[in-house]
C-alpha cells in the first residue's frame, strides 16, 4: 500500500472514530461522504482537479481504486448530488433521511469554498 494510499485511509478512520460513526443512520451516512470526499481528495491530487461528473464510470472505477467502499448513493440507496464549480471545489449533498433536497437534514461536505 502506498504511503498516500495508507494516509488517506488512516484517516477515514480516523475521522470515523473521532466523529463516531456508525451510530446512528445519520452519523454513518455522513461516515460515507466523508469516505467519497477523501477519494475525491486523492483523484484531485493525481489529476489536479476533481471530476466534473460522478455518472463517469472511469471517474468511479478511479474513484473506487482510491476506495473500494467508495459510494455514489447514500444509506437511504438515493443518488448523491454531485455538483462541481470549478476544477478545484464541489459540493458532496445526501438528501438526508426525508429524501428532499435543501431541508435542514441534508448532509454536505464541500472542498475548495468551505466544508459545511
Amino acid at each position: 500500500m502506498s504511503a498516500m494510499r495508507w494516509l488517506a485511509t488512516a484517516g477515514i478512520v480516523a475521522l470515523c472514530v473521532g466523529a463516531g460513526c456508525g451510530k446512528t443512520p445519520r452519523g454513518e451516512a455522513a461516515g460515507d461522504l466523508r469516505r467519497l470526499a477523501a477519494a475525491l481528495d486523492m483523484y484531485c491530487l493525481e489529476f489536479s482537479e476533481y471530476p466534473s461528473t460522478l455518472d463517469d464510470t472511469n471517474v468511479q472505477a478511479k474513484l473506487r481504486a482510491y476506495d473500494a467502499q467508495a459510494s455514489w448513493t447514500d444509506r437511504w440507496e438515493r443518488a448523491l448530488a454531485y455538483r462541481r464549480a470549478s476544477p478545484a471545489e464541489y459540493e458532496l449533498v445526501s438528501a438526508g433521511p426525508d429524501g428532499k433536497p435543501g431541508t435542514p437534514d441534508d448532509i454536505a461536505v464541500r472542498r475548495g469554498g468551505g466544508r459545511r
